[in-house]
């Protein structure tokens, strides 16, 4: 009797050794239960206990030493989400206002992510550029100035650029030519520093101050990269501001050489989006500010391709603007353009009547 109570007990302590090693998720091959002691029906082998539920709350260190990393988390996989993957597929220019939807949300995730963690400054600087390409250069300036105060003396050339883009399309032209002068000495490449240049100057005629930005300009075509007069988004710049500079046959002869790099004049029609991201020597396109500049640009174009009537069209968008700065120099060649049209169609009726004479 007291030989076999033992073997009972001896079988309870194994079973018990298994159900533990099976809760650390140990598959103990080498261990088992007597059969003598399971066939006892006087001898009850303990129930496994269940499993202890998922902890809603963090573990007690994690929650002192980042209270807030599952949000943090959660936020950041749907930004990026919402930024790489759903937004890349609105790329088209007439989807601008659903890819600017979606990295609106983005941005709302990365500035409360950025709130959590203000140490970071990468992100901060996501909610940057998010907030810029979503077309929406309050949040984006803000939160470049954030960013270059905290780099103060280490400057960064594509902060700068987006910063003055930004801006630019606030109507901070001033402050967006002063951002790009002090940053222009960090630009990396010739072409960086071709496109800041470019831009200043498109800041300082903005502005008003044409011969300023003549200068800069003209500076910057004269030292591109691939040589003197060979960049076709420089020189259409260049074009626009002696234009309204009324320097008339300088303007002429600089499209001339646009129209031999770039016959189509491709960089105001470019039908893709090109994120900030992007290096600014690469943007083959211009930020136009304020955005009826965009048929000022077009209307010379469509002038130096002998394509008339589409440039009278654009010349009076640009007029029936709110307060262009140069509506006058818009009237200018709607005047001489509607002579220009008369003349053309004066000498087809004459040789329509020439053609029609027995």
């Amino acid at each position: 009797m007291r030989g076999a109570r033992l073997l009972a007990v001896l079988g309870v302590l194994l079973a018990l050794h298994v159900v533990m090693d099976g809760r650390r998720g140990v598959a103990r091959a080498d261990v088992a239960v007597p059969a003598a002691a399971v066939a006892r029906a006087d001898v009850a082998v303990p129930a496994a206990p269940p499993f202890p539920a998922a902890a809603e709350s963090p573990p007690f260190w994690e929650a002192i030493a980042a209270p807030h990393r599952r949000e943090l988390e959660r936020l950041l996989a749907e930004a990026r989400m919402l930024r790489d993957v759903v937004a890349p597929s609105y790329h088209e220019v007439h989807e601008a206002p659903e890819r600017e939807q979606v990295l609106a949300a983005a941005f709302t995730r990365f500035a409360q992510a950025s709130a959590l963690a203000p140490e970071r400054r990468d992100l901060l600087e996501d909610a940057a550029h998010v907030a810029l390409d979503a077309g929406d250069p309050w949040h984006a300036a803000s939160a470049y100035s954030q960013l270059r105060a905290r780099r103060e003396g280490e400057p960064d050339f594509l902060l700068a650029y987006n910063e003055a883009e930004a801006m630019l399309r606030l109507g901070e032209f001033a402050a967006a030519g002063a951002v790009l002068e002090r940053a222009l000495p960090a630009a990396q490449s010739p072409q960086d520093r071709l496109r800041g240049a470019v831009l200043r100057g498109y800041a300082l005629m903005s502005e008003g101050a044409l011969d300023d930005a003549i200068e800069v300009i003209a500076r910057a075509t004269d030292s591109s990269p691939l040589g003197p007069g060979s960049d076709a988004l420089a020189l259409t710049v260049l074009a626009v501001a002696l234009d309204r500079d009324e320097q008339l046959t300088r303007a002429v002869d600089v499209l001339a050489q646009v129209r031999q790099l770039d016959p189509e004049f491709s960089f105001l029609t470019t039908p893709f989006f090109t994120p900030v991201t992007t290096p600014p020597g690469a943007r083959y396109s211009i930020l136009f500010a304020p955005a009826s500049d965009r048929h000022y640009f077009a209307a010379l174009a469509y002038e130096a391709r002998g394509q008339l009537a589409a440039a009278a069209a654009e010349w009076r968008q640009y007029a029936g603007a709110e307060e262009p700065r140069y509506r006058h120099r818009a009237e200018a060649h709607l005047a001489e353009l509607g002579r220009r049209l008369a003349d053309a169609a004066r000498r087809a009726g004459r040789r329509s009547s020439i053609a029609g004479q027995p």
